[in-house]
């Protein structure tokens, strides 16, 4: 079962899971937007907690019996089906993996960017938007084209997270201090979309909060570990 062992961490990386079991330790090279966006999400009524919550409750869902439901609730479509296949793989290779949890880990988050994407189509993956077309830097600006009905305008946030929580893989090293990329979208409420005059109320005072997140928004994970990223780069 283990003589994948030696170079397990890559393999399992790239060929499984959407996701690096060996982290990163040095992130001082990217959070250089950190206490801007910190601010701003400040302004949302957004908190730290909310992004290390639900980074957490999807690690510990993975094997759960009704995780592949799951998936598709709190991530993107294709990320979603790339860790559904994934495990369906390690089970096929008879390799294991276990959730840990470390209680000596102080979590931790720190911001790397942020990004508004317009024209956004809730029933369908981000990636399969067309064209996309970024300018900007903090917040980049991205536009798409869907032929969706109700489009979005959404705000999304690029994290780095140390969680209590990691993926042991059997037989292998496992790193539980180091940080894992994370990153989310915020989906309003399609029932917020129908009311025409808060919506042309919100633009007319630009009040943010009100276009990107409404009373009751809905987060997506979009990518860990930059493997979406690496995969569709014209995205970020």
């Amino acid at each position: 079962m283990f003589k994948f062992c030696q170079n397990l961490k890559n393999y399992f990386s790239s060929s499984f899971l959407p996701y690096n079991p060996k982290g990163y330790t040095d992130i001082s090279q990217y959070i250089k937007y950190h206490e801007s966006i910190k601010r701003k999400l400040q302004t949302f009524d957004v908190s730290d907690n909310q992004f290390i919550f639900a980074y957490n409750n999807f690690l510990n869902s993975i094997q759960d019996n009704d995780f592949n439901q799951y998936a598709h609730e709190v991530c993107d479509k294709k990320l979603a089906n790339q860790f559904i296949e994934g495990l369906s793989k390690i089970q096929k290779k008879q390799l294991t993996f276990e959730k840990v949890i470390n209680d000596n880990v102080q979590e931790q988050i720190y911001y790397t960017d942020s990004n508004v994407f317009i024209y956004v189509d809730r029933n369908i993956s981000l990636y399969d938007h067309l064209s996309p077309n970024t300018k900007g830097e903090n917040p980049k600006l991205t536009a798409l084209i869907s032929e969706g009905k109700e489009l979005l305008n959404c705000y999304s946030i690029g994290a780095f997270i140390k969680s209590k929580l990691s993926i042991k893989i059997s037989g292998c090293e496992n790193e539980p201090e180091n940080f894992h990329h994370v990153r989310f979208l915020v989906l309003k409420d399609s029932k917020e979309l129908k009311s025409l005059y808060q919506t042309l109320k919100s633009l007319l005072i630009f009040n943010e909060k009100e276009i990107y997140f409404g009373n009751n928004p809905t987060w997506k994970i979009l990518d860990i570990d930059r493997c979406m990223e690496k995969q569709y780069p014209e995205y970020f």
